[in-house]
């Protein structure tokens, strides 16, 4: 059993928490994903640098870019997990990236965990 992350309130009042151990991967990947390098206090390598990807043209060379930084990032802070394939894909007009991330589990199950990033025009 862990602390869901990120941190929020169950219906009962308390800390939710995760228990299956294919949820408690996920929480994970969804960690690292949505994390911004030097965001975690003192593990400042923790998590991708995506923002800058939010604020670009996302041109499929952009968004190879942060598969890339995504893979290596998971690659490192995810050892439980046997990564199959990371993809990005954008929305423009909406500044938003979603990001599926296919890996199987250490007991052999495959999972797709999507994690969705949205930006607001900053002009």
């Amino acid at each position: 059993m862990e602390l869901s992350s990120p941190l929020r309130i169950d219906s009962t009042g308390g800390f939710a928490v995760v228990t299956s151990p294919g949820d408690i991967v996920r929480e994970h990947v969804r960690s690292v994903v949505g994390t911004q390098k030097g965001e975690r206090v003192m593990r400042y390598d923790y998590g991708v640098d995506s923002l800058e990807t939010l604020f670009q043209s996302n041109s499929p060379v952009e968004l190879e870019d942060l598969e890339d930084r995504i893979s290596e990032a998971l690659q490192t802070h995810a050892p439980e997990i046997t990564l199959l394939s990371v993809t990005a894909t954008s929305d423009i007009p909406g500044g938003k990236v979603d990001v599926a991330v296919r890996y199987n589990l250490a007991n052999g199950a495959e999972q797709t965990t999507v994690v969705s990033t949205a930006a607001t025009n900053p002009a």
